[in-house]
């Protein structure tokens, strides 16, 4: 499935916790510090699949009787999840009596499909809506620091590289990733 941010805040941001973090006393580095943040966060997102701010995200996919893993999370408002049949407009209906409904069971949330002659042909292509990511208040402390360690790894790695100047990234950060994400490390 494919996925489109709609709408989205701005990434939780702290240039005294990034500072602390990267034991910058000054605020000489401010806007390097600033851009290491944003590229780790991003990166974190797209590898692992984990909004560290709160959007809106519309997903593609086509009609699978099997259900529907979601490309980004945590999902955040279950009642407002809307699927629509792009050849119909018509809006799916959420439930035990519906079409589908939520299964929040696994550590990633799917769409475990009801009525399956909604879904039954595989060509049809569907759209789902729905509201994903952490806000600046609730993100795991754990993921906060894997956020913070890729930015420091950035922020002291930002020179040019060549092939015999290689920095690897901090193996802390994708082993504390993977227990929260949808993708593959």
């Amino acid at each position: 499935m494919s996925y489109t941010i709609l709408t989205s805040q701005v990434r939780p941001y702290s240039i005294t916790t990034l500072r602390e973090h990267t034991r910058v006393s000054t605020n000489d580095f401010d806007s390097e510090l600033r851009r290491s943040w944003y590229a780790a966060t991003s990166d974190i997102e797209k590898r692992a699949g984990i909004l560290l701010r709160q959007c809106t995200v519309r997903g593609d996919l086509l009609g699978s009787p099997d259900g529907y893993v979601f490309p980004v999370g945590p999902v955040t408002n279950l009642a407002g999840i809307t699927m629509t049949n792009q050849e119909t407009g018509a809006v799916l209906t959420q439930g035990r009596t519906g079409d589908y409904i939520v299964d929040m069971t696994n550590q990633n949330p799917t769409i475990r499909v009801m009525n399956r002659s909604s879904f039954s042909n595989r060509n049809v292509p569907f759209s789902i809506e729905f509201d994903a990511g952490y806000d600046s208040q609730n993100i795991l402390d754990d993921i906060e620091i894997a956020a913070l360690e890729l930015a420091a790894h950035h922020f002291e790695n930002r020179e040019s590289t060549s092939p015999f100047q290689v920095y690897k990234v901090p193996s802390s950060v994708w082993s504390i990733l993977a227990s929260y994400g949808t993708a593959k490390i």
